[in-house]
């Protein structure tokens, strides 16, 4: 059991797809911090330029004479730029939205792990009772065998009718097709198990694995009730997703404030290395938001009825557990 289950895990299509969901909820997280965070850039730029003063308008000044071209000369400028969001309220919302999201994808991973372990398992013992039903109509149909047998006997010696051996006949006959109904039903339920854990077309393979009894823990339908509201990850994966929409109405709302970006940048200018001096540049910018056109209108209106939505499918999933713990225990 423990090698179909982890052959299972290694090659079921949803839980691959779901990891896969799960890795695109973490690069949405890691993309949606990125504008939050300060970005530093390097230059080095090395220029030979001949500048004409003429296009820039330094012509017919009373009293001055300016040449016409200025050059060639070369400029090195070497210089490390920093920017940034000082003050983005709408943004932290969104990178919260998308943290919730990321972690909902991490318990959905988790229960399609749980919900695979549970068809593995059940297969498998499936597979087990489907065995032991062979076994069983084998040694039946042994039985009517051996009955059929005495029947001859009995009729040929002229204790019983003939009547009694056909009915014997038809009794073997019946165990017969029982023993090949039971072996295509053991063979179908393999085929099952095998398309589960993704072995080759057509191998051949032997249970290893014995189903014993084990008695089920003591549980009241209260204290079952309240173990699954807490461990259940599906349960988990719902209040995640409801919050990552509270969290995209939030930023809906944030948007229709003002952000503070800042940039800095320093570095060394000069007509070549060995001459360059040390600036600098410092600024700071306020964005406010006046007209996009109803754009955040429409945003607030898609992520208010994406959080309805969210809710009714927690809601209904909290229902569904409770009645999926209540009918486990009946």
């Amino acid at each position: 059991l423990t090698d179909a289950v982890t052959r299972g895990l290694q090659t079921n299509l949803a839980l691959v797809q779901q990891q896969t969901r799960a890795e695109r909820a973490d690069a949405d997280q890691t993309a949606a911090l990125a504008p939050l965070l300060p970005q530093v850039t390097g230059t080095i730029s090395a220029m030979r330029e001949k500048v004409s003063l003429a296009a820039f308008g330094f012509t017919g000044f009373p009293g001055a004479e300016f040449p016409t071209l200025v050059g060639p000369f070369n400029v090195v400028d070497a210089r490390v730029t920093v920017s940034g969001s000082a003050v983005d309220l709408a943004g932290g919302a969104e990178y919260a939205s998308k943290r919730a999201t990321a972690r909902a994808e991490a318990h959905t991973t988790a229960y399609t792990r749980e919900q695979i372990i549970y068809a593995i398992a059940l297969l498998y013992e499936q597979a087990l009772t489907a065995d032991s039903r062979v076994a069983a109509t084998k040694a039946q149909a042994d039985t009517a065998e051996a009955l059929a047998r005495l029947a001859h006997d009995q009729k040929n010696a002229g204790i019983v009718a003939g009547i009694d051996a056909v009915r014997q006949d038809v009794a073997l006959e019946a165990a017969k097709q029982r023993v090949v109904m039971a072996t295509n039903e053991a063979e179908k339920t393999r085929l099952r198990l095998a398309r589960a854990i993704g072995l080759p077309l057509g191998q051949a393979f032997t249970l290893a694995g014995t189903m014993k009894y084990v008695a089920a823990p003591e549980l009241t339908l209260d204290a079952a009730v309240a173990q699954a509201y807490a461990d259940r990850e599906d349960l988990k994966s719902a209040t995640e997703r409801t919050k990552a929409a509270d969290d995209t109405v939030r930023a809906a709302f944030l948007a229709r404030f003002p952000t503070v970006h800042f940039e800095a940048a320093y570095g060394k200018i000069g007509n070549d290395v060995s001459s360059t001096l040390g600036t600098f540049s410092a600024a700071a910018f306020l964005r406010v938001p006046l007209f996009d056109g109803s754009n955040r209108a429409a945003r607030a209106a898609r992520a208010s009825a994406e959080l309805t939505a969210r809710k009714a499918e927690a809601d209904d999933q909290r229902a569904g557990v409770y009645y999926e713990v209540r009918a486990a225990l009946l």
